[in-house]
């Protein structure tokens, strides 16, 4: 890959093309009934609780004798996932129509919900999974979302969000794409909500988006570098610049970098087909130094794109030409 050095006059604009004016297509790889958001209470509020869910089926779904259970962070539920979870409310016995919402919320909380429950999710960690208990004899759980520092969720827990809320992607990267993301990772699946959004049975129903199914690997590197700023100037922070070169979207969480020794994991993004997203410094614990090499990483470990600078002037950046 070659990139060209290029000086950056004043802050970096991402250029982020609008989901409004993107074809998308018209299926989704996600294909049950979700936890799609979640917000926990914190010290300010601490009853500020709700749990939504997400159908991203082509078909009404009854919950009847479905359950939501709970699983504390502690230390007494030790390893063992079969153990320490309990009932923490039963839906209401309603149908969830085709890629429509049901959202349930404390009853402290002055929301317009469709059921209730007493607050108790500790904002430094947990796990809920959604449970078809309908047989008693063989329940089914359908997903599982942990945080913060809880255990037993899919994959890695979903990062901490107190008084925020975590939402299930798309989300807000495209508002009308439904919920309906699912690589089997909370982190990769899941991104923050500084403005929580929480969804009823009375929403408007949302399509869920399609993407590009990257979720095992990205052979055709269909993800790509396009700019990196490793030295700051005064009015610039460093960051990566990735460039979505399909035509489906592609959910970043999959993917990490390798810069020098170091790894990290990219957040829950979503990035538009043909679409730019930009990972700042300031927001993202990543250390770009003067002279590196940085690697784009899929989720099979594949090195996909890979560029390095040396001795990097300040207020720079290296550009895909």
């Amino acid at each position: 890959m070659q990139f060209r050095v290029m000086i950056l006059i004043g802050l970096v604009v991402g250029q982020i093309m609008g989901w409004l004016f993107v074809p998308h297509p018209a299926l989704a790889l996600g294909t049950g009934v979700y936890l799609s958001e979640l917000q926990t209470g914190d010290a300010v509020s601490a009853n500020d609780e709700f749990i939504e869910l997400y159908n991203a089926t082509g078909t009404d779904v009854s919950l009847a004798g479905w359950q939501l259970q709970y699983r504390a962070s502690t230390g007494t539920n030790g390893t063992d996932c079969s153990k320490g979870w309990g009932k923490f409310a039963t839906l209401p016995g309603k149908v969830i129509k085709s890629h429509g919402y049901l959202l349930l919320a404390s009853t402290a909380y002055p929301l317009v919900a469709d059921g209730t429950f007493s607050a108790g999710l500790a904002s430094t960690g947990g796990a809920i999974s959604l449970v078809n208990a309908s047989q008693s004899s063989s329940p089914v759980t359908l997903d599982v979302l942990a945080w913060g520092d809880g255990t037993c969720g899919h994959g890695r827990p979903a990062p901490l969000a107190t008084g925020q809320s975590l939402e299930r992607l798309p989300g807000a990267d495209a508002p009308n794409g439904g919920n309906g993301y699912d690589s089997g990772d909370n982190a990769a699946d899941f991104l923050t909500r500084s403005t929580p959004e929480p969804q009823a049975s009375t929403s408007p129903l949302e399509t869920p988006l399609a993407y590009a199914n990257v979720a095992a690997g990205d052979p055709a590197g269909l993800l790509e570098l396009s700019e990196v700023a490793p030295s700051p100037g005064k009015d610039q922070v460093a960051f990566v610049e990735f460039h979505n070169t399909s035509t489906a979207a592609i959910p970043l969480g999959g993917y990490r970098l390798r810069v020098g020794s170091a790894q990290y994991y990219l957040p829950a993004r979503m990035i538009a087909p043909d679409g730019y997203v930009v990972i700042a410094a300031d927001s993202f614990p990543i250390n770009l130094p003067a002279t590196s090499r940085v690697a784009l990483i899929d989720a099979a470990g594949a090195v996909i794109d890979e560029t390095d600078w040396q001795d990097a002037p300040a207020a720079a950046s290296w550009i895909r030409d």
